[in-house]
């Protein structure tokens, strides 16, 4: 499940809606919260909230569970995509959305947006950066086997990849003066001196 903090520029929120209950829409509920801006927040104790049609999120509102409780997925029969579509600058942090593999926020043409997530959710659900084959795994001396990011950007002419996993402190220094120029003296006197460990 991706621990979703979609971070728009907000404005300033006009008033606090607490969502109470998880029903999909009615008197504290999400959609409800939603529709009435200013600053959603959610009890303590709710279970999951099931949509059955998509959340639109219009300008000004402000969403946030700071306890992280709140799951937000799709209620049997859903079929409209994202579960939560922001229209405008607004924000939401601490929900997690579980569409399950499919798009859990959208955004419309035109909003600055970014979702921020946990390590350990690119790794078990960005399916973009799997596809892609962002992960590199590589050998390491001590730790064994590990996924490392790797880089960002694709170039079909000069493709790139990473040869070996981070190196051990002093693991090089046998190459210092092939690396720097500097004489086998001189790096010596660097060592000696606890300048290069």
């Amino acid at each position: 499940m991706l621990a979703v903090a979609a971070l728009f520029a907000a404005p300033a929120a006009a008033q606090a809606v607490e969502v109470t209950n998880t029903n999909d829409s009615g008197a504290g509920s999400f959609r409800d919260a939603v529709g009435t801006g200013g600053t959603v927040t959610f009890d303590p104790g709710l279970g999951p909230i099931l949509l059955a049609t998509p959340l639109t999120v219009p300008a000004g509102v402000t969403i946030a569970d700071p306890e992280r409780n709140v799951t937000v997925g799709p209620a049997v029969g859903f079929s409209g995509g994202a579960l939560i579509r922001f229209t405008g600058n607004s924000s939401m942090s601490g929900v997690n959305v579980n569409n399950h593999g499919a798009p859990g926020i959208s955004v419309n043409a035109g909003v600055a947006a970014s979702i921020v997530a946990k390590p350990g959710d690119l790794l078990s659900e960005d399916g973009t950066l799997m596809r892609r084959g962002f992960w590199q795994s590589l050998d390491h001396s001590v730790m064994g086997r590990m996924l490392y990011q790797g880089i960002a950007a694709k170039f079909s002419a000069t493709p790139t990849s990473y040869r070996t996993s981070a190196p051990l402190l002093g693991q090089h220094n046998d190459d210092l003066p092939t690396l720097t120029g500097l004489s086998q003296d001189d790096c010596a006197a660097l060592l000696a001196a606890g300048v290069v460990k």
